[in-house]
């Protein structure tokens, strides 16, 4: 009994665990990096180093409300962000949308 709770113990941190780390790893690189990309560069760094990137991932979002049937309202594959938008609501740092009901 003591060897099968120690062997699913290790199966649990092999399956749960490594991968945990590696998003956990992978997340704070990106974090760092957009920092690092908007201190040095600007806001729009992020634009112009990852827009292939950007509207990829905005495609992913468009297929998957399609394919899941959903009412598309407006798409942006991309744009630029703007720290101080024209109306008094949060900041818009969107990159692009989709949106959808």
């Amino acid at each position: 009994m003591e060897n099968l709770i120690k062997n699913n113990s290790i199966v649990l941190l092999i399956i749960i665990g490594l991968p945990g780390l590696f998003a956990w790893l992978l997340t704070s690189v990106n974090r760092q990096t957009k920092a690092n990309l908007v201190n040095h560069y600007g806001i729009n760094s992020q634009v112009y180093c990852g827009f292939l990137g950007i509207i990829i991932h905005e495609l992913s979002h468009l297929v998957l409300a399609l394919i899941f049937r959903h009412g598309i309202q407006s798409v942006r594959l991309l744009k630029r962000p703007h720290l101080h938008p024209e109306n008094e609501t949060a900041d818009d740092l969107a990159l692009g949308y989709v949106n959808h009901t």
